[in-house]
């Protein structure tokens, strides 16, 4: 137990947070390391997705499936997490008990509290992501993560325009979002900043 918190710690030290330990930890600590260490579509990322989350308050995310990244943000110093999916399974139930009231799951809905990040990896077209972003982004006060960039980013999952003509557009009416970052492994991901 104290060996995974002095790692998890000096992980949050190398990323230059700081790392303010709190009771229920434990337990998601060794959920990030598997989350980190077990193969998926967005394993590489969940490094990032955790120190970006560490120095906020309120992370949004919209996720179809697996709670990689929900783990992540849990992980870390974040006080909420709050994740629209379409439906709440075993491990997710068991991810609630675990956060100790820090994540709220909800199902997909037209608005969103305002919050500091917010992750989208839904539905991967140009339609979606370009509603995504128009409804949403007013509410997000610094980060905006959109993932599978690079797999979808010129021809999205329905064989119609991709992810990265839809963040071109919402960039280019947007002048107050700037791209921060754009990596091309394990599926993408592209970090917009206010």
């Amino acid at each position: 137990h104290s060996h995974n918190a002095d790692e998890f710690k000096m992980e949050c030290e190398k990323r230059g947070v700081q790392w303010i330990p709190f009771p229920e930890t434990s337990e998601l600590i060794s959920w990030y390391r598997k989350v980190r260490s077990i193969d998926s579509d967005i394993r590489e990322h969940c490094p990032t997705l955790f120190g970006l989350s560490n120095q906020l308050q309120h992370v949004t995310e919209f996720s179809n499936h697996a709670i990689n990244s929900t783990v992540s943000f849990l992980a870390s110093n974040v006080e909420k997490v709050v994740s629209y999916r379409p439906f709440i399974d075993a491990e997710v139930e068991k991810l609630i008990k675990a956060s100790n009231s820090k994540l709220e799951v909800k199902n997909f809905s037209d608005e969103i509290d305002e919050t500091d990040l917010l992750l989208l990896d839904n539905e991967h077209t140009y339609k979606n992501l370009t509603l995504e972003l128009e409804q949403h982004a007013d509410k997000v006060k610094k980060y905006i993560l959109i993932h599978d960039t690079e797999t979808f980013g010129e021809v999205g999952e329905d064989g119609r325009e991709g992810l990265k003509k839809a963040i071109d557009d919402f960039l280019r009416n947007r002048p107050e979002w700037r791209l921060h970052s754009h990596v091309g492994n394990n599926n993408g991901l592209t970090i917009l900043v206010r």
